[in-house]
């Protein structure tokens, strides 16, 4: 059996074809043992198992099969990592959904101990942004956010957009803010307000056949987020460190 421990959730991984794909360089840290909050059973079968058909959540698609009932999921994979790791996806979005937090299509940079969530869909600069001067990087595609007390916490994954040049990160932090991300040939900075805020993150909030109900709780999640946390919008150039100029203050201050 396998282990993986990506936020606040331990996936422990059993079956077959999978083992070759926990490298190093794709889990290292997410592999080392810590407490955790809650576990889901991640088991790889046949094609034909039936238990993909039996759970109160699937999701199908070319490559992969995902059966999910409360904490055991059941999954089949045609070989190649890309169906192993969106198993791996789904798996942590029963977990973290269970725990009440949600997983978002956002990037993650930390600076001065300090959290900044930069959500948004392919092409808002992401990827990119991470380059600007943070003290570490979450990740720049996947990352988990859970209510911690009358606080936000933000995890790094294992997801990460193609190309990853930085090292891995498990850890948590606090969240201090969201920013919503311009790509310009200046650098410049503005107040977002409440409700363009919620519209831009519920954008990036991953929802895998949401029901009414789940729906209703993620928009929850999203309003007293957004209404808690500092918000801005943040113009940046391609090059250059901005981070700091830009969000360090705005940290200290709040």
């Amino acid at each position: 059996m396998g282990h993986l421990y990506i936020g606040p959730i331990e996936i422990r991984l059993s079956g077959a074809g999978y083992s070759h794909f926990l490298t190093q360089y794709d889990f290292g840290p997410f592999r080392c043992p810590r407490p955790v909050e809650h576990s889901v059973e991640l088991t790889f079968v046949s094609a034909d198992d039936h238990r993909l058909l039996l759970g109160s959540f699937t999701y199908c698609r070319h490559d992969l099969s995902f059966s999910a009932h409360e904490r055991r999921a059941y999954a089949w994979v045609s070989g190649d990592i890309s169906g192993f790791l969106a198993c791996l996806e789904l798996a942590l979005f029963v977990g973290v959904s269970q725990l009440g937090g949600i997983l978002m299509h956002a990037s993650v940079g930390v600076i001065d101990g300090q959290a900044w969530l930069m959500p948004g869909p392919s092409g808002t600069g992401k990827s990119t942004a991470i380059n600007g001067g943070f003290d570490r990087v979450l990740s720049d595609e996947r990352v988990v956010l859970v209510k911690d007390k009358n606080d936000y916490r933000v995890w790094g994954t294992p997801f990460w957009s193609d190309g990853r040049r930085l090292p891995l990160d498990a850890s948590s932090c606090e969240l201090a803010g969201i920013v919503k991300l311009v790509q310009s040939p200046t650098l410049a900075r503005c107040d977002l307000g409440t409700v363009d805020m919620i519209e831009w993150v519920m954008r990036s909030v991953i929802m895998y056949g949401a029901s009414e109900v789940d729906t209703d709780r993620l928009m929850t999640f999203v309003v007293q987020l957004v209404d808690s946390t500092e918000r801005i919008q943040v113009s940046f150039p391609k090059e250059g460190l901005w981070a700091s100029s830009m969000l360090s203050q705005i940290g200290l201050a709040s």
